[in-house]
């Protein structure tokens, strides 16, 4: 039997929990010497499995609505344009570094895991639960923050906490595009794929080897830039979000969200109370003659 409309957010939040502690949430971290593709592709890649096999398995136990697991829409597919240009130059990036040959085909696998895992869970699971207690547009930023807000946890990769934020930042913005994406198409695989492809010429980027000893960090705007890449993603995420909220999500298989309590119109006046009005004298009955009292 699935779960009631009301018990669906809690279920969605335990499931979360439980999704961070056997996926990339709470995994190893890098041994010494380690990069992140081999920290991902040996070290992180049972757990994505588990956490992938976790959502499969709740999914089928519980009949959960609203994941999205349709097609998409053909008329929803020219949203891909902006992800389109955007893996286009991570992907000219990627092959122009020196990065070892057959390291792309070692991350194909690791880095789908990753996406099926993380669409599966927030632009799946927690936003249609969501979407029982919460209109489109607060369940669309909820399902955004807390998509940037576990992106915190790289930090236990790369023991940089600024960093870890601005990809935070970055992420949250990612995933309102992703969000927006995922509404206008009806569907979850395009997003499943646009995050696939993004993470795949950023896990490449990171091996390029660190630069020599005495080189000058680069300045604190540099890392600003890339935020400022991705703004344009956020924003049309955003107008996704909102047209959205003004057009209906498609989760057509979910029931309304809840209306807010609001205070119940006054009740009219009972009959008791109202005035009783007297009946109209009828034309057609005569009124009774009063006769004179006789004289005693």
């Amino acid at each position: 039997m699935p779960p009631g409309r009301y018990h669906r957010p809690a279920i969605a939040v335990t499931l979360l929990l439980a999704w961070m502690s056997v996926g990339d949430g709470f995994g190893r971290m890098p041994l010494p010497g380690e990069g992140a593709a081999e920290w991902l592709v040996e070290g992180m890649t049972p757990r994505l499995l588990a956490a992938c096999l976790l959502l499969a398995g709740a999914a089928a136990l519980l009949r959960w609505r609203g994941l999205g697991l349709g097609l998409p829409r053909r008329e929803g597919l020219i949203a891909l344009w902006p992800a389109a240009i955007y893996i286009a130059a991570l992907a000219l990036m990627a092959a122009a570094a020196p990065v070892p040959a057959g390291l792309a085909a070692a991350l194909l696998w690791p880095t789908l895991l990753i996406a099926l895992s993380e669409e599966g869970m927030f632009r799946g699971f927690l936003y249609a639960a969501l979407r029982d207690r919460f209109p489109v547009l607060k369940a669309g930023i909820i399902v955004s923050v807390l998509f940037g807000a576990v992106h915190v946890l790289n930090v236990q990769i790369t023991g940089n906490l600024p960093g870890a934020l601005l990809q935070s930042l970055n992420a949250g913005m990612l995933g309102l595009y992703l969000l927006g994406l995922r509404l206008r198409s009806g569907s979850i695989w395009p997003s499943v794929v646009v995050h696939w492809l993004w993470n795949l010429p950023l896990f490449l980027l990171a091996e390029l080897p660190p630069p020599p000893t005495g080189a000058p960090d680069p300045p604190p705007e540099a890392a600003l830039l890339l935020t400022l890449a991705i703004l344009p993603l956020g924003l049309h995420g955003a107008f996704a979000l909102r047209r959205a909220a003004r057009r209906g999500d498609g989760l057509t298989s979910l029931p309304p969200p809840l209306p807010r309590r609001a205070t119940p119109p006054p009740l009219p006046p009972s009959a008791t109370t109202r005035a009783v009005a007297a009946p109209p004298p009828d034309p057609y009955v005569s009124p009774r003659p009063s006769w004179p009292e006789p004289d005693r």
